[in-house]
């Protein structure tokens, strides 16, 4: 509370760990985003982690799509975390839900709204395998917000690339309390309002939930034109956030 006003946040995120993915079906965990240091890591500064992700290093900071932010050092002790900061581990994962409103309580925030890391724009192109990290993603901030769901808001990750997982990303989240569903600017290279997906959006606006699109670098050639992280930011990420209600 600041004075008489609530005071609500936006914009808030739960950093990137391997606990979001302890869900992923059989088919599909091999495949999960795997923490990697770099060796040869003298001249990288902090750049000297990152997440494996379908055979590529993300974030990255140099060359084509380079994108800073969420590097495993944040959140393992083994990559580096530190053991105490002004925001705990726990905090910034949401692995810990109590520590988060602690620190809304010190912060005088009454309640967030959480959104997905940008890193899940771009993580895989194939559709079961990203409906699985999405839905996997859905679960455990569904799991975690329940611990104050008043305070705890977020938002589910709509996977758009094939209509039978959204028909059921759809039904879940309702179930699962999601506050609005989370896309991102494009699906590959089809806008939201390309008419295959038409369906999805008829069943989702009967659900009366917000639809919010997140920047994200989804959109692929993208990837290959911005070449430093100005020119991520300023191009490939720059798809505003809106938000649509019916």
């Amino acid at each position: 509370m600041i004075g008489d006003y609530a005071v609500f946040d936006a914009d808030a995120h739960a950093m990137m760990c391997p606990k979001m993915w302890e869900e992923l079906p059989a088919a599909y965990a091999a495949r999960r985003p795997r923490p990697v240091r770099i060796e040869d890591s003298a001249d990288l500064g902090r750049w000297t982690n990152g997440w494996l992700i379908e055979g590529r290093l993300l974030p990255g900071p140099f060359g084509p799509g380079a994108q800073p932010g969420n590097e495993p050092k944040r959140v393992l002790r083994e990559f580096g975390a530190p053991e105490s900061g002004h925001f705990s581990i726990g905090s910034i994962t949401l692995a810990d839900p109590q520590a988060r409103i602690r620190d809304l309580d010190e912060a005088g925030v009454d309640a967030q709204m959480l959104f997905p890391t940008t890193l899940y724009a771009r993580m895989t192109a194939e559709a079961g395998f990203e409906a699985a990290l999405f839905r996997c993603y859905n679960r455990y901030m569904a799991r975690q917000c329940a611990f104050d769901s008043k305070r705890l808001k977020w938002g589910g990750l709509l996977p758009m690339r094939d209509a039978h997982q959204a028909f059921e990303a759809i039904e879940e989240m309702q179930k699962l309390g999601a506050s609005a569903a989370v896309v991102f600017g494009t699906v590959g290279d089809r806008l939201l309002s390309h008419s295959s997906f038409l369906p999805i959006w008829e069943k989702f606006a009967s659900t009366g939930l917000p639809l919010c699109v997140h920047m994200g670098m989804s959109y692929t050639p993208f990837e290959q034109i911005c070449q430093n992280l100005f020119e991520t930011h300023g191009i490939g990420m720059s798809k505003a956030s809106i938000s649509f209600k019916r």
